[in-house]
């Protein structure tokens, strides 16, 4: 089985964090970009056509095929930002990404910034969502599964 390459970045919405993102995708060979907080201009996503439900400004997931040792299997990978001023988390919008995967019965892969700080992860802080486990309920009671 050929290996898939990943990379999780925050571009704190900069065009500049963005072409280097795009040069290092080529010179390291990367697969997958989950990215938060991509850059846009005027509330639209720059270099994303949106053409589905669930490619927003704090939320992207794409289907992807992914080689296992049955041949190929659909996998849904999203990458999600958490904004730090909001109390509901996940948000409305992973949430209903979740409840959609369920539904179709796709394995979902979410890399997300949820604005957890703790000293522990090299944060200078300690916040509430670092210690309050139960407002991402959500996502920990997804199920775990190995693609092979």
């Amino acid at each position: 089985m050929s290996s898939i390459r990943c990379v999780q970045v925050n571009l704190h919405h900069a065009k500049g964090a963005s072409g280097v993102l795009c040069r290092r995708f080529t010179k390291d060979q990367l697969s997958v970009a989950l990215i938060q907080e991509p850059w846009v201009h005027d509330t639209r996503i720059l270099g994303l056509a949106n053409t589905n439900k669930f490619i927003q400004r704090d939320l992207v997931a794409i289907a992807v095929e992914v080689p296992t040792t049955n041949g190929t299997q659909e996998v849904v990978v999203a990458s999600a930002y958490f904004p730090g001023d909001e109390d509901d988390i996940p948000p409305s919008e992973v949430a209903a990404l979740v409840r959609y995967c369920r539904s179709i019965n796709k394995p979902l892969i979410v890399g997300c910034d949820a604005n957890a700080h703790h000293t522990v992860w090299g944060s200078s802080d300690v916040n509430t969502r670092a210690i309050s486990g139960s407002n991402v309920e959500e996502l920990q009671s997804l199920e775990s599964r190995r693609i092979t």
